[in-house]
């Protein structure tokens, strides 16, 4: 079984990624209407029935290559070839092999530490008065929730051509990721999206929102789409501009995005446990999540989140320290981030609004 991707993980161990084409398939279910319409599934014979406010979408068509061999199997078998092929060339036992599934091995268990808001670690009792200086000397604003001492929290002294971040106000009040994340496709890698929800106290009876791109050019492509085509959620149509807290672009983020592909054992690796595990670890909110392909040996799942930041990229830590690797569960075989939809589609030059 040849594949013509693999990612970094891959590289150091030898082992097959899954094939692109099984994750690519899906592009067509990127542009559909609502969060509530369900992706068209394929006849599958283990298809598992998701009905989570239209959050969880049914199987995709998977590749024939997974019909073929299990990815795991599919995997030892390619080991111990190169395995045995070496030693009967060389006359030498290597002093390491592969652990294979069912072998019973001596590990110590390693445990992600949960964020301090899902710890209760947050301090109630903090001098309301540093934290109005804090945000002031930082720009900050003062219906800010966070840790306004984190650096990540505070504005980039950057040009304001250069700031990546915008405000978008006149949403609807329930607005969700989902629908707001559908209306910036074929824009670019969305880092952040922070929905604001109405606030009738102070007269803001619409909801707000935050978004931050990883890229300058896909911020100015942003700003160009909203300033000739406008910017229409759901029956409103919103307003967009620059956010006065700024965010410098990211040119040296690599490949990560706010999406994961998630792959190991169906047990643990399907929508409504993964969905399980990361409400005990962290705080985060969902565009949507994908069970693309399941079998008795290997499960794979899109998991999108509406952030990269303190998200997606909490999230694969937490796999790969619980359930990747010597001391783990093993219950995931691989975790690597996915394409954003919301990224520019190859081929594609101009976006029409609907499209």
């Amino acid at each position: 079984m040849v594949s013509t991707f693999q990612n970094r993980s891959d590289q150091d161990t030898g082992l097959i990624a899954p094939q692109p084409s099984l994750l690519l398939a899906r592009e067509s279910a990127d542009d559909v209407g609502s969060s509530s319409d369900s992706a068209t599934s394929t006849t599958c014979p283990t298809a598992l029935q998701s009905s989570t406010d239209g959050l969880f979408e049914q199987f995709q068509s998977p590749s024939s290559v997974y019909h073929a061999t299990p990815l795991p199997q599919a995997r030892i078998n390619r080991t111990d070839t190169l395995l045995s092929d070496f030693e009967s060339h060389s006359g030498h036992t290597p002093a390491w092999r592969p652990v294979q599934l069912g072998e019973l091995q001596p590990r110590t268990t390693t445990c992600f530490r949960p964020s301090n808001a899902i710890a209760g670690l947050v301090n109630p009792h903090q001098d309301p008065w540093e934290v109005a200086r804090l945000k002031a000397q930082h720009g900050i604003s003062v219906k800010y929730r966070g840790d306004p001492s984190l650096p990540g929290n505070h504005s980039a002294a950057i040009p304001d051509a250069e700031n990546c971040s915008f405000w978008i106000i006149d949403l609807p009040p329930d607005v969700t990721h989902n629908q707001l994340l559908r209306c910036i496709r074929n824009t670019g890698r969305v880092h952040a999206c922070v929905i604001n929800p109405p606030d009738p106290r102070n007269r803001h009876y619409t909801a707000a929102a935050k978004i931050v791109f990883f890229d300058l050019w896909a911020a100015d492509k942003f700003m160009s789409d909203t300033f000739f085509w406008g910017f229409i959620v759901g029956t409103h149509c919103a307003r967009v501009k620059r956010n006065r807290i700024k965010s410098a672009p990211q040119p040296h983020a690599g490949d990560r995005s706010r999406v994961l592909i998630i792959e190991g054992h169906p047990s643990f690796v399907n929508a409504r446990e993964l969905t399980r595990y990361f409400d005990g670890k962290f705080q985060y909110q969902v565009d949507s999540v994908i069970d693309v392909y399941r079998t008795e040996d290997v499960g794979i799942v899109e998991y999108r989140f509406g952030s990269y930041r303190c998200q997606a990229q909490t999230a694969r830590m937490a796999i790969e320290t619980e359930h990747m690797g010597s001391g783990s569960s093993g219950l995931v075989y691989d975790v690597f981030f996915g394409r954003d939809p919301c990224d520019v589609k190859i081929g594609s030059f101009l976006r029409f609004p609907g499209f």
